[in-house]
Protein backbone atom coordinates (compact mmCIF):
# COMPACT_ATOMS: atom_id res chain seq x y z
CA UNK A 1 0.00 0.00 0.00
CA UNK A 2 1.13 3.43 -1.15
CA UNK A 3 2.23 6.10 2.14
CA UNK A 4 0.92 9.28 2.42
CA UNK A 5 4.30 11.34 1.98
CA UNK A 6 4.84 14.87 0.34
CA UNK A 7 1.06 15.88 0.14
CA UNK A 8 -0.11 19.22 0.87
CA UNK A 9 -3.35 20.06 2.60
CA UNK A 10 -6.65 20.56 -0.25
CA UNK A 11 -8.34 22.32 2.05
CA UNK A 12 -6.24 24.99 2.54
CA UNK A 13 -5.19 25.32 -0.99
CA UNK A 14 -9.18 25.38 -1.71
CA UNK A 15 -9.48 27.99 0.75
CA UNK A 16 -6.99 30.45 -1.15
CA UNK A 17 -8.95 30.01 -4.10
CA UNK A 18 -11.45 33.32 -4.01
CA UNK A 19 -8.50 35.45 -2.91
CA UNK A 20 -6.39 34.23 -6.34
CA UNK A 21 -9.01 34.72 -8.74
CA UNK A 22 -10.65 37.74 -10.53
CA UNK A 23 -13.74 39.60 -8.96
CA UNK A 24 -15.84 38.11 -11.72
CA UNK A 25 -15.31 34.65 -10.49
CA UNK A 26 -14.99 35.44 -7.02
CA UNK A 27 -18.86 36.67 -7.25
CA UNK A 28 -19.66 33.44 -9.32
CA UNK A 29 -21.41 30.65 -7.72
CA UNK A 30 -21.58 28.34 -10.61
CA UNK A 31 -17.78 28.53 -11.12
CA UNK A 32 -16.92 28.08 -7.23
CA UNK A 33 -19.29 25.35 -7.27
CA UNK A 34 -17.60 23.43 -10.36
CA UNK A 35 -14.42 23.53 -9.21
CA UNK A 36 -15.36 22.38 -5.98
CA UNK A 37 -17.23 19.63 -7.35
CA UNK A 38 -14.08 18.71 -9.35
CA UNK A 39 -11.66 18.76 -6.96
CA UNK A 40 -13.53 17.39 -4.45
CA UNK A 41 -14.75 14.22 -6.35
CA UNK A 42 -13.04 11.38 -4.92
CA UNK A 43 -14.25 9.31 -7.54
CA UNK A 44 -12.38 10.93 -10.18
CA UNK A 45 -9.56 8.95 -11.95
CA UNK A 46 -6.72 11.34 -13.01
CA UNK A 47 -7.53 11.79 -16.22
CA UNK A 48 -10.92 12.22 -15.88
CA UNK A 49 -9.96 15.16 -13.21
CA UNK A 50 -7.48 16.38 -15.86
CA UNK A 51 -10.03 16.32 -18.94
CA UNK A 52 -12.27 18.35 -16.78
CA UNK A 53 -9.91 20.89 -15.45
CA UNK A 54 -8.92 21.74 -18.70
CA UNK A 55 -12.64 22.06 -20.01
CA UNK A 56 -13.38 23.95 -17.38
CA UNK A 57 -10.10 26.49 -18.43
CA UNK A 58 -11.82 26.35 -21.78
CA UNK A 59 -15.52 27.44 -20.47
CA UNK A 60 -14.08 30.38 -18.62
CA UNK A 61 -11.60 31.34 -21.18
CA UNK A 62 -13.47 34.95 -21.25
CA UNK A 63 -12.13 35.08 -17.82
CA UNK A 64 -8.43 34.58 -18.69
CA UNK A 65 -9.13 31.73 -16.14
CA UNK A 66 -5.85 29.70 -18.54
CA UNK A 67 -3.30 32.53 -17.68
CA UNK A 68 -4.17 32.91 -13.69
CA UNK A 69 -0.27 31.65 -12.41
CA UNK A 70 -1.56 30.50 -9.23
CA UNK A 71 -4.49 28.11 -10.97
CA UNK A 72 -1.64 27.38 -13.30
CA UNK A 73 1.04 26.81 -10.29
CA UNK A 74 -1.66 24.50 -8.19
CA UNK A 75 -2.35 22.27 -11.80
CA UNK A 76 1.30 21.60 -12.03
CA UNK A 77 2.10 19.94 -8.85
CA UNK A 78 -2.05 18.70 -8.84
CA UNK A 79 -0.17 14.62 -7.54
CA UNK A 80 0.55 16.34 -4.13
CA UNK A 81 -3.44 17.64 -3.20
CA UNK A 82 -6.08 16.82 -5.53
CA UNK A 83 -7.57 13.48 -4.37
CA UNK A 84 -8.15 11.92 -7.50
CA UNK A 85 -4.06 11.00 -7.12
CA UNK A 86 -4.66 9.78 -3.70
CA UNK A 87 -7.24 6.65 -4.76
CA UNK A 88 -5.04 4.32 -3.72
CA UNK A 89 -3.43 5.97 -0.45
CA UNK A 90 -5.06 4.57 2.63
CA UNK A 91 -6.53 8.25 4.39
CA UNK A 92 -8.73 7.46 7.37
CA UNK A 93 -10.24 10.39 8.44
CA UNK A 94 -7.88 12.75 6.98
CA UNK A 95 -9.66 13.53 3.98
CA UNK A 96 -12.85 16.26 4.01
CA UNK A 97 -13.48 19.33 2.96
CA UNK A 98 -13.39 20.54 6.98
CA UNK A 99 -10.09 18.75 7.98
CA UNK A 100 -9.56 17.31 11.39
CA UNK A 101 -6.42 18.76 11.18
CA UNK A 102 -7.86 22.60 11.56
CA UNK A 103 -9.94 21.63 14.86
CA UNK A 104 -6.67 20.23 16.13
CA UNK A 105 -5.30 23.53 15.66
CA UNK A 106 -7.80 25.12 17.37
CA UNK A 107 -7.92 22.81 19.98
CA UNK A 108 -3.98 23.53 20.60
CA UNK A 109 -4.11 27.06 19.68
CA UNK A 110 -6.26 27.28 23.46
CA UNK A 111 -2.91 26.40 25.51
CA UNK A 112 -0.15 27.69 23.86
CA UNK A 113 0.86 30.74 21.83
CA UNK A 114 3.90 32.59 20.47
CA UNK A 115 4.94 34.16 23.62
CA UNK A 116 5.59 30.78 25.44
CA UNK A 117 8.95 29.73 26.79
CA UNK A 118 10.60 26.62 25.56
CA UNK A 119 9.84 25.27 29.06
CA UNK A 120 5.70 26.74 29.19
CA UNK A 121 5.44 25.04 26.16
CA UNK A 122 6.10 21.55 27.35
CA UNK A 123 4.03 22.33 29.97
CA UNK A 124 1.15 23.50 27.99
CA UNK A 125 1.18 21.04 25.86
CA UNK A 126 1.43 17.72 28.56
CA UNK A 127 -1.89 19.53 29.76
CA UNK A 128 -2.88 19.42 26.20
CA UNK A 129 -2.37 16.38 25.78
CA UNK A 130 -3.99 15.43 29.11
CA UNK A 131 -7.07 17.14 28.60
CA UNK A 132 -7.79 15.06 24.43
CA UNK A 133 -6.40 11.63 27.26
CA UNK A 134 -9.91 12.16 29.66
CA UNK A 135 -11.82 13.16 26.51
CA UNK A 136 -10.84 10.24 24.86
CA UNK A 137 -11.61 8.27 27.56
CA UNK A 138 -15.51 9.62 28.13
CA UNK A 139 -16.17 9.43 24.26
CA UNK A 140 -15.14 5.53 24.77
CA UNK A 141 -17.57 4.93 27.72
CA UNK A 142 -20.65 6.92 25.82
CA UNK A 143 -19.82 5.09 22.86
CA UNK A 144 -19.83 1.12 24.84
CA UNK A 145 -23.32 2.76 26.87
CA UNK A 146 -24.96 4.25 23.35
CA UNK A 147 -26.44 2.70 20.86
CA UNK A 148 -26.88 4.30 17.25
CA UNK A 149 -29.98 4.81 16.13
CA UNK A 150 -30.84 2.21 12.97
CA UNK A 151 -32.44 4.13 9.88
CA UNK A 152 -33.06 0.75 8.06
CA UNK A 153 -33.66 -3.01 8.89
CA UNK A 154 -30.94 -3.85 6.87
CA UNK A 155 -29.18 -6.65 8.88
CA UNK A 156 -25.82 -5.62 7.91
CA UNK A 157 -26.91 -1.85 9.57
CA UNK A 158 -27.41 -3.86 12.92
CA UNK A 159 -24.31 -5.70 12.56
CA UNK A 160 -22.24 -2.10 11.80
CA UNK A 161 -23.94 -0.63 14.73
CA UNK A 162 -22.27 -2.85 17.48
CA UNK A 163 -18.71 -3.37 15.59
CA UNK A 164 -18.38 0.48 15.18
CA UNK A 165 -17.95 3.70 16.90
CA UNK A 166 -20.07 5.80 16.43
CA UNK A 167 -18.67 8.15 13.97
CA UNK A 168 -17.38 5.59 11.52
CA UNK A 169 -21.05 4.19 11.86
CA UNK A 170 -22.92 7.17 10.40
CA UNK A 171 -20.61 7.00 7.60
CA UNK A 172 -21.17 3.24 7.06
CA UNK A 173 -25.05 3.80 7.51
CA UNK A 174 -25.05 6.64 5.09
CA UNK A 175 -23.31 4.48 2.67
CA UNK A 176 -25.56 1.70 2.90
CA UNK A 177 -28.66 3.79 2.50
CA UNK A 178 -27.37 5.52 -0.53
CA UNK A 179 -26.73 1.63 -1.75
CA UNK A 180 -30.26 0.53 -1.00
CA UNK A 181 -31.66 4.39 -2.38
CA UNK A 182 -29.21 5.20 -5.61
CA UNK A 183 -28.12 2.53 -6.70
CA UNK A 184 -29.03 -0.57 -9.28
CA UNK A 185 -27.70 -3.52 -11.07
CA UNK A 186 -26.56 -3.22 -14.72
CA UNK A 187 -24.94 -6.70 -15.51
CA UNK A 188 -22.69 -8.89 -14.35
CA UNK A 189 -19.64 -11.39 -15.16
CA UNK A 190 -16.65 -13.41 -14.57
CA UNK A 191 -13.09 -12.07 -14.28
CA UNK A 192 -10.50 -14.57 -12.95
CA UNK A 193 -12.47 -16.52 -11.33
CA UNK A 194 -14.17 -14.11 -9.50
CA UNK A 195 -17.50 -12.18 -10.15
CA UNK A 196 -17.90 -8.56 -10.85
CA UNK A 197 -20.77 -6.87 -10.39
CA UNK A 198 -21.47 -3.57 -12.60
CA UNK A 199 -23.58 -1.23 -10.17
CA UNK A 200 -24.83 1.97 -11.53
CA UNK A 201 -25.21 5.24 -9.38
CA UNK A 202 -28.24 6.76 -10.52
CA UNK A 203 -28.07 10.59 -10.13
CA UNK A 204 -24.84 10.73 -11.82
CA UNK A 205 -25.38 7.57 -14.58
CA UNK A 206 -21.89 6.62 -13.12
CA UNK A 207 -21.13 2.87 -13.41
CA UNK A 208 -18.92 1.17 -10.78
CA UNK A 209 -16.98 -1.93 -10.83
CA UNK A 210 -17.74 -4.12 -7.77
CA UNK A 211 -15.46 -7.98 -7.96
CA UNK A 212 -16.76 -10.39 -5.47
CA UNK A 213 -15.56 -13.45 -4.55
CA UNK A 214 -18.53 -16.01 -2.42
CA UNK A 215 -15.55 -18.10 -0.65
CA UNK A 216 -14.01 -15.37 0.92
CA UNK A 217 -16.35 -12.99 0.54
CA UNK A 218 -13.90 -10.57 -0.56
CA UNK A 219 -15.31 -7.63 -1.55
CA UNK A 220 -13.45 -4.61 -3.84
CA UNK A 221 -15.05 -1.66 -5.64
CA UNK A 222 -13.25 0.71 -8.54
CA UNK A 223 -14.46 3.48 -6.28
CA UNK A 224 -11.39 2.60 -3.77
CA UNK A 225 -13.25 4.39 -1.02
CA UNK A 226 -12.22 1.58 1.42
CA UNK A 227 -8.65 1.79 0.53
CA UNK A 228 -8.94 5.69 1.24
CA UNK A 229 -11.15 5.74 4.35
CA UNK A 230 -11.46 2.08 5.71
CA UNK A 231 -15.47 2.22 5.18
CA UNK A 232 -16.69 -0.35 2.24
CA UNK A 233 -18.43 1.71 -0.08
CA UNK A 234 -22.30 2.08 -1.09
CA UNK A 235 -21.31 -0.12 -4.40
CA UNK A 236 -19.56 -3.24 -2.15
CA UNK A 237 -22.58 -2.35 -0.15
CA UNK A 238 -25.12 -2.81 -2.66
CA UNK A 239 -23.66 -6.45 -3.68
CA UNK A 240 -23.14 -7.39 -0.59
CA UNK A 241 -26.88 -6.98 0.54
CA UNK A 242 -28.23 -8.42 -3.14
CA UNK A 243 -26.05 -11.55 -2.06
CA UNK A 244 -27.65 -12.18 1.66
CA UNK A 245 -24.67 -11.19 3.68
CA UNK A 246 -25.89 -10.87 6.58
CA UNK A 247 -23.03 -9.99 8.74
CA UNK A 248 -19.46 -7.42 8.12
CA UNK A 249 -16.73 -9.94 6.50
CA UNK A 250 -13.61 -9.17 9.30
CA UNK A 251 -11.56 -7.95 6.79
CA UNK A 252 -13.75 -4.85 6.87
CA UNK A 253 -14.04 -4.03 10.08
CA UNK A 254 -10.79 -2.25 10.73
CA UNK A 255 -8.92 -1.96 14.30
CA UNK A 256 -8.49 1.69 15.53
Amino acid sequence: MKKLTDKFCCWHIMKKLTDKVSIELRNNDEFLRRINRLVYNRDNEPHEFEDQWLKMMSDYEHANLRNNKWLNSMYDIREMWVPAYFRDIYMGGLFSPTPRSESEKNFFNYFVNKFLTLVELQMRFQSAMGVQRYMMQTLDSKCKLYSAALKTRIALVKHASSVYTDVVFKDFQEQILSARDECGFEKNFVRDGKDVYRVVHFNTGTIFEVVYDAQTLYVDCSCKLFKRVGVLCKHALWVLHAKGIKYLPEPYILKS
